[in-house]
């Protein structure tokens, strides 16, 4: 996106080798992770930090050249730019698996120390 824009940090070596480094970061802990994962660990939350901590990075970058949009944004005629179906929720009983109870029950533990 921000080489699309014409944002000069993204045509940078430094942009590149940024993109590298995430790149062989993420793929480090993926290998990290499978192993992890077959142990029962829980993975899911090293990826989405690496991801948020890439993503900030990437977001000072673009000062303020994207525009943030919501289901309810409208357009220049006043018509929704996005055209979605009402939310409908729908309780019911499921029963989780072990691991993810156990997620569930690490989860948990985290927020109460918190």
């Amino acid at each position: 996106m921000g080489r699309l824009v014409g944002i000069p940090h993204f045509h940078s070596q430094k942009a590149l080798e940024e993109e590298r480094k995430d790149s062989s970061e993420m793929a480090r802990l993926k290998r990290q992770l499978q192993e992890e994962r077959a142990q029962g660990g829980i993975v899911d939350e090293a990826v989405r930090d690496l991801v948020q901590k890439i993503a900030r990075r990437l977001q000072g970058q673009f000062d303020d050249r994207i525009i943030c949009r919501t289901p309810s944004s409208l357009d220049w005629e006043g018509k929704r730019l996005i055209d979605l179906p009402e939310c409908l929720i729908i309780e019911c009983i499921v029963k989780l698996s072990p691991l993810e109870m156990k997620t569930l029950r690490v989860l948990s533990e985290r927020v109460r120390e918190k």
